[in-house]
């Protein structure tokens, strides 16, 4: 009994299993007429001009009723405008947000471009978005004139903001020297106030004149005159005094000395000074003015040469 159970059980599952491939052979054979036309409605969507600019896309797929044509909808372009090119160039550099101009703040150091030179104020452009002014007097030198011209460029630093007069700015230090202007020499923290000793301006190449106010193993701290204070104070090294290798200091420059000497650099508030240079600078000048009254003299009278003698008796 057993064994006639299992044979109709094995029976019934091969019965079931023809069906199945009877139906496959049948969605197999009309795959072919379903295929054509979703093809050509494919190519006519793809190649019509007057599709529109949300374009699907078409696939088919196998299923229990046989294989079918899926149509799966696009993204839209209806607004071309908001495409990633344009969305880009509206960002800033590497996709940021868009630049925004941003107000100085006091006391920043920012690179400045000259635009004009006035009578009172240098103009300046600060980054190629805002515009500033330094008074002329920043950059005047030792002689008066404005050392600035049209198309340089200065580091400066921000004073004031006024939302009337402008962006007011001030050359640093190592501008102001490298154009040639004068620079104001504060000592470190001072604040203004009436009690401190004033802002001296001094500027390369000047000549200046002061007491010997310290005096160290490696040169002389010289006072300028009308002034007081770290303020108004040079190094006078060794070197630059132009005096023999050993000579003792304290001796030949007592304190209360006084002194003539050249400015031959400026920086973090500090001045060096030079006696060797303004000798040189004498010296040259005394040299050129010789040359100079050389070339002016008249000529001095001669005889003329030997053949010009024996020309000049042979006609007597």
């Amino acid at each position: 009994m057993r064994t006639r159970s299992f044979a109709r059980l094995a029976c019934l599952a091969c019965l079931a299993c023809l069906a199945c491939l009877a139906l496959l052979g049948g969605g197999d054979s009309g795959s072919t007429s379903q295929r054509t036309p979703a093809s050509a409605s494919t190519s006519a969507a793809w190649s019509s001009p007057a599709a529109p600019a949300s374009i699907s896309r078409q696939h088919e797929t196998n299923g229990p009723g046989g294989r079918r044509v899926v149509q799966t909808p696009a993204m839209s372009s209806d607004r071309p405008d908001e495409s990633f090119a344009a969305l880009f160039e509206k960002s800033g550099p590497a996709g940021q947000a868009p630049l925004r101009k941003r107000n100085p703040r006091i006391g920043e150091t920012l690179d400045a471009l000259v635009v004009q030179v006035g009578r009172d104020a240098v103009f300046v452009e600060l980054d190629g978005r805002r515009q500033g002014f330094i008074e002329s007097i920043d950059l005047k030198g030792p002689d008066g004139a404005i050392k600035a011209s049209a198309g340089d460029r200065l580091r400066v630093r921000v004073v004031s903001v006024d939302p009337e007069a402008g962006v007011r700015l001030a050359p640093t230090v190592e501008a102001a020297v490298a154009v040639g202007a004068s620079v104001a020499l504060t000592p470190s923290g001072a604040s203004g106030a009436p009690g401190e000793p004033p802002a001296v301006s001094v500027a390369i190449g000047q000549v200046i004149s002061g007491v010997v106010d310290r005096v160290e193993v490696y040169g002389l701290f010289v006072q300028l005159d009308g002034t007081r204070g770290r303020a108004g104070r040079g190094l006078l090294p060794t070197v630059e005094l132009g005096v023999p290798r050993g000579t003792d200091l304290r001796k030949a420059f007592p304190i209360g000395t006084k002194l003539k000497a050249k400015i031959v650099e400026i920086g973090d508030g500090k001045m060096r000074l030079s006696v060797r240079a303004l000798k040189d600078d004498e010296e040259r000048a005394q040299f050129d003015g010789f040359r100079e009254q050389e070339k002016k003299a008249p000529a001095p009278h001669t005889f003329g040469t030997l053949g010009d003698l024996s020309r000049f008796h042979k006609s007597k």
